[in-house]
């Protein structure tokens, strides 16, 4: 599913309501639950976290979990679960340039 404006803006919303708790509101992976629990959570904001993987891939793990992370898919559309994916890939910040020169 192409990402849009609207797509990105319901997968937010899905994403706030399933996925902070643990990622954290900005991806990084330090959300309340993952602190209390001590899970390792991938940061969804460094580019290289997310660049190995086909959407597809992203698709199927929130559709159906991951060792620690639970499904989406009995709770969540399809196209809410694209909505998802999309919004997953925009929290990936390109790393700031450290202004030193070669």
């Amino acid at each position: 599913m192409k990402s849009t404006p609207e797509s990105l803006a319901k997968g937010k919303k899905w994403y706030g309501i399933d996925c902070a708790m643990c990622h954290n509101d900005n991806g990084d992976g330090k959300g309340d639950v993952a602190q209390d629990t001590k899970l390792q959570i991938v940061d969804l904001t460094d580019p290289n976290a997310l660049k190995n993987h086909t959407d597809g891939e992203i698709y199927w793990v929130i559709k159906n979990g991951h060792p620690d992370m639970p499904p989406e898919g009995p709770r969540v559309k399809s196209e809410e679960l694209w909505d998802l994916v999309n919004y997953v890939r925009s929290l990936s910040k390109p790393k700031s340039d450290t202004g030193q020169k070669p």
